[in-house]
């Protein structure tokens, strides 16, 4: 998909990975995040597979 990806810092998703705008708004609040790039990428938040993706349990998100 494309659009920003952000890298966060606090979760340690950094160095080819990352998490998209809803992600780093919702799962990753108050977290340090940094701004990574605009382009295709694939979240990795999601990917998780520890369930902490509040994404993927909300439609309206995602």
């Amino acid at each position: 998909r494309h659009g920003f990806l952000y890298h966060c810092h606090t979760c340690k998703m950094v160095d080819g990975v990352g998490v998209c705008t809803v992600c780093a708004k919702v799962c990753h609040k108050d977290h340090e995040i940094s701004y990574a790039k605009y382009g295709s990428f694939f979240c990795d938040c999601g990917a998780k597979e520890d369930g902490s993706c509040l994404v993927g349990k909300h439609s309206r998100y995602g």
